[in-house]
């Protein structure tokens, strides 16, 4: 891989959930910078603020989002990812839109099929996220609201792929 290409990117990967986002902040596959949930419940300009937010602090030269036609989330996550398309445009960043379907691929070259699996080699390859990784759920459980943090690290690295 020609890393010296990947230099020049700062991305924010941004992963929806029904009650937020999670984001990362990567300028190389393996460099990252920061991560985090922004929880704000229904309020999607509140959603669309706190992004700008992280937009004028980290300046990415692009961002990178699940793609819409792959997405099997709710309506809220829906109306995000097309404010985050509105919000590029607006501010002239570029948007690329990665397939579930592409990360998964890609983790399972590193023997991660699932989603826990692939938040745990994620954790691996990233130490400082150790503390971060979600148990294994049990039947009737929700996901715990850190998994969009992953979420958006595999889609970071997919973009780089």
């Amino acid at each position: 891989m020609n890393t010296e290409k990947f230099t020049q990117h700062r991305i924010l990967a941004i992963s929806p959930t029904s009650r937020g986002f999670g984001y990362a902040v990567m300028e190389a596959p393996l460099r990252l910078i920061d991560w985090g949930v922004v929880q704000t419940k229904k309020d999607l300009d509140k959603r669309i603020t706190r992004l700008s937010d992280l937009i004028r602090r980290y300046v990415p030269t692009v961002l990178v989002t699940e793609d819409f036609k792959s997405l099997r989330k709710g309506p809220r996550a829906k109306n995000l990812i097309q404010s985050i398309g509105k919000l590029s445009y607006e501010l002239k960043i570029p948007i690329r839109k990665v397939g579930v379907s592409k990360v998964r691929n890609i983790f399972q070259r590193s023997g991660a099929i699932t989603k826990l699996q692939i938040a745990h080699t994620i954790g691996r390859w990233f130490p400082e996220l150790a503390t971060r990784l979600p148990k294994p759920r049990k039947i009737g459980m929700g996901e715990n609201y850190r998994m969009s943090i992953f979420d958006a690290i595999g889609l970071a690295i997919s973009f780089y792929q």
